[in-house]
């Protein structure tokens, strides 16, 4: 497939370094004569540019950034790549259940804190955290699940969880290395992640997260150089301090991108529902373009993208297939990276506007978000929005929230269930 490219110019033109292939007019094929009015044939002059698939072994398995038996349900990313790939200087945090930093397709793309020196038990950048190199643990729990890879009773520089695959999951769909011959492409697959574990397993063997784990790890996000944080977890639980974190990042430049759940209802699920400009709530949608059975809906969501069947990465080296609105988040979330990434000044809501004002619309989204719509990457990249549309206007002021401040449900923690 080749993207048809606009050229007014009419002649021949060098070849750049994406290889354009020149359609040129040659000027003796256009007879015209202005004195008799006469315009035997006169057309623009077209160039096309080359889209070779990145490497990735399983990268034709990745339906949601390439469909071919049903093209145009994809978000449209091989498109897209070609305008911007991503830049290692955007930082994106997910928060979820932990990590196995050592995948031989993600560890590439691995955030490493450029103030902190590896293990010499000093916090060389003054952060308040020791030898937090690609992210933190902020898991302290009194109870959970009686294995000894469980992890949950002192926080620790250490992300990794050797139980739960979901953290490698959304960090495959959002930033595993692509064309480097093996496992998958991520949709934005140059950009650096940050790690931080807030979710543990209760002792009833439940995957969960705390509130308060969660809105630490934002802050720590927001004053650490992260530009959008992935939450890919959720509760029906309002809380006012969960929101005042957020509000924290968004007011740093942060934009977050939050699953919108799994039950298949119209009630919202926070913190995708919090009514802030800047934060993006996604639902799932099909192969079919259909709003998946599982994904919740309704006017406090704002987009939908593929959340079914998505190949992505898993412990141990491992690939597989998932589906949820967990997965969903962070394909907007690496669009939003590659938007970032080729505009560095814009502001969350800039960011979340423009995704929203460039989407696909498809009949089988009706009702499923505010704008029955499913990403498309290459429009956001290249569109201007509708004129006189808006979805998003700035929210300013500050967030009455701090590091060492217990950000608990409504005065007490809540827990959250990954959204898978």
């Amino acid at each position: 497939m080749v993207d048809e490219r606009h050229d007014r110019a009419i002649g021949t033109a060098a070849l750049t370094d994406h290889d354009y292939i020149h359609c040129a007019i040659n000027r003796a094929d256009l007879i015209i004569n202005v004195g008799h009015d006469i315009v035997e044939k006169c057309e623009p002059n077209y160039v096309t540019q080359t889209q070779d698939l990145p490497n990735d072994r399983f990268f034709t398995n990745q339906w949601g950034l390439m469909n071919p038996d049903n093209e145009g349900s994809d978000i449209q990313i091989t498109r897209a790549w070609e305008v911007e790939s991503g830049s290692p200087d955007v930082i994106i945090a997910i928060i979820d259940m932990g990590f196995d930093y050592s995948h031989e397709d993600l560890q590439e793309n691995l955030w490493h804190n450029p103030g902190e020196v590896p293990d010499n038990g000093r916090d060389d950048d003054n952060n308040g955290y020791i030898d937090d190199i690609v992210g933190w643990d902020f898991v302290h729990q009194s109870q959970g699940m009686d294995d000894p890879d469980c992890d949950f009773r002192n926080e620790d520089n250490d992300p990794t969880s050797k139980l739960s695959s979901h953290g490698n999951r959304v960090w495959g769909v959002l930033a595993a290395t692509m064309d480097n011959d093996i496992g998958i492409a991520g949709v934005a697959g140059h950009c650096k992640i940050m790690l931080i574990r807030a979710g543990f397993h209760n002792t009833d063997g439940v995957a969960v997260l705390s509130s308060s784990h969660i809105a630490k790890g934002v802050i720590y996000a927001a004053d650490n150089g992260a530009r959008i944080i992935n939450i890919s977890s959720g509760s029906s639980r309002y809380s006012e301090s969960y929101r005042a974190a957020l509000q924290y990042a968004i007011n740093k430049g942060v934009l977050i991108v939050a699953s919108a759940g799994n039950e298949g209802v119209e009630t919202p699920c926070y913190p995708a529902a919090y009514n802030l400009a800047g934060i993006l709530s996604v639902g799932a949608s099909t192969r079919a373009d259909h709003m998946a059975d599982f994904s919740n809906y309704g006017d406090w969501v704002d987009v939908s993208a593929p959340g079914q069947q998505i190949m992505t990465t898993l412990l141990n080296d491992g690939y597989g297939s998932t589906q949820g609105t967990s997965f969903a988040a962070p394909m907007v979330s690496g669009v939003a990276g590659l938007l970032i990434s080729r505009n560095l000044s814009w502001t969350p809501a800039k960011v979340q506007d423009r995704i929203m004002n460039t989407v696909d619309t498809c009949q089988g989204l009706s009702g499923a978000t505010i704008t029955s719509c499913r990403v498309n990457a290459y429009r956001a990249l290249t569109d201007a929005p509708v004129d006189g549309l808006s979805w998003v206007s700035e929210e300013n002021g500050p967030a009455a929230i701090s590091a060492g401040t217990d950000a608990g449900g409504g005065g007490g923690c809540f827990i959250a269930s990954i959204i898978d």
